[in-house]
């Protein structure tokens, strides 16, 4: 059997995280999604002073613009039209102006950094690289995931790859939230050599956090199969193939992945292998998961969200230390540790960063000194990862991230791998080096 012991985690650069937890790790989910999703800023809070410019630039550049030209075509009264036409384009000129950075974000965006290998280490060596013999693997999936189609993916795509192999595969259904974890924690490993989901990047998190918590302390191997709306850390792997996926667990080629630890000094221990999201990008991921949104938006609530975020100027405060060094910023309009180099659907986030470097990769961008236009600009150059070049948004490495809000009696909310969670006061964030084994390309060549 392939069974592992978990690799040892580095001591933090910071101290501040010294004393281990004895017990098991607590993983809160959401028993009341309604209740938990109100903490997010609605879509009018903190937008009186955006509502007040744009009705007063409605009102002058269209709407008076208007009753001037009813005025001129009832009293043919050239003054009016003349009046008209100036505020029209003096409206376009504004609104222009305004929007330039956006348009110059999306047409001079600079040179995508390159692509990498997902793994810095020696590829050969440094136990990166290794091959295990594959005969028995867990298959945990959704049957209801996907749109619905994860079903049928595994049986026309997935399950033909691995028994044509030789694997056999012990399929497990999901019936409820939290159901994964459940069954990484308790099912028996003796006799399996690898434990495998089939979903987006909340239910491999799900299936993480539950093979750390196992009381017996044991690990498998892990596979991820993407059959969900967000699959960033198959996105770092290469593939969003289900059978490119499976054909990988089956070749058997392992690595060793970092993790981050997630606490906050409560009830708050969780594991992220994508990032953790706090301010408009943490906001956004959750506020869309509204019925509403995703019947009426689909995909696009996402962008939608974001642009409101950005137009009413909605700013965060914490203070941010990364291995003992406190950042000079503490007004935000977003801010994010992650694991891997991208998040939500291809958004390449943190070009630097590789799944086995022992550091996370923090990015954020200050709510201060820049326009909203500057603002737009960035998160449209996120998809190529060109805002890497952008002097407007900070980017650095750190073993061990602090954010504290300052607000030990309130509520806070963030995303860890697109999973709403509560916090206390402050967030820890330490990177735990090589702390599971994935299953990986046969080759360090990046596609």
């Amino acid at each position: 059997m392939a069974t592992i012991a978990p690799a040892p985690p580095p001591q933090p650069a910071s101290t501040a995280l010294q004393s281990e937890r004895s017990g098991h790790l607590t993983l809160e989910f959401s028993d009341d999604p309604g209740e938990r999703i109100n903490l997010v800023p609605g879509l009018c809070q903190g937008a009186a002073g955006f509502n007040g410019v744009a009705l007063s630039c409605c009102m002058l550049f269209i709407v008076t613009p208007v009753v001037l030209l009813i005025c001129y075509v009832v009293y043919s009264y050239t003054a009016m039209l003349a009046v008209a036409i100036i505020l029209f384009v003096a409206g376009a000129l504004w609104f222009c102006h305004a929007l330039s950075p956006v348009c110059a974000g999306a047409v001079i965006s600079g040179v995508p950094p390159d692509k990498h290998s997902p793994f810095k280490r020696v590829w050969e060596g440094d136990r990166q690289g290794q091959k295990i013999t594959v005969k028995k693997v867990y298959m945990i999936v959704n049957p209801h995931g996907g749109g619905g189609k994860a079903k049928g993916l595994l049986e026309a795509e997935v399950l033909p790859v691995l028994k044509e192999a030789g694997v056999e595969v012990d399929v497990k259904e999901t019936t409820h939230s939290g159901h994964p974890v459940e069954y990484a924690q308790t099912l028996p490993l003796e006799g399996y050599d690898a434990m495998c989901v089939m979903g987006g990047d909340g239910s491999i998190h799900e299936m993480v956090n539950g093979m750390l918590k196992r009381v017996d302390g044991k690990q498998i191997p892990m596979g991820f199969i993407p059959a969900g709306t967000g699959n960033s850390v198959m996105c770092d792997l290469g593939t969003w193939s289900a059978t490119v996926a499976a054909e990988r667990i089956a070749n058997g080629a392992v690595a060793w992945m970092d993790v981050l630890r997630v606490t906050d000094g409560k009830l708050l221990d969780s594991y992220s292998l994508n990032g953790v999201f706090w301010g408009l990008v943490g906001d956004v991921g959750i506020a869309s998961e509204r019925g509403w949104m995703r019947t009426l938006f689909g995909a696009l609530r996402y962008d939608l969200m974001a642009v409101w975020g950005v137009m009413k100027e909605q700013t965060y405060t914490a203070k941010v230390t990364a291995d003992n060094y406190v950042i000079p910023v503490t007004s935000f309009t977003t801010l994010f540790v992650n694991n891997t180099q991208y998040f939500g659907k291809g958004l390449r986030a943190t070009p630097d960063a590789y799944l086995d470097d022992s550091l996370a990769d923090l990015c954020f961008l200050p709510a201060t000194s820049l326009s909203r236009g500057d603002k737009l600009r960035v998160f449209n150059e996120l998809p190529l990862g060109t805002h890497r070049t952008n002097a407007a948004i900070h980017m650095s490495q750190a073993a061990h991230i602090r954010l504290e809000t300052g607000k030990p009696n309130t509520p806070n909310i963030c995303s860890i791998d697109g999973e709403m969670i509560t916090f206390s006061e402050y967030l820890d964030i330490v990177c735990l080096h090589k702390h599971i084994q994935i299953f990986a390309p046969a080759s360090p060549t990046p596609k």
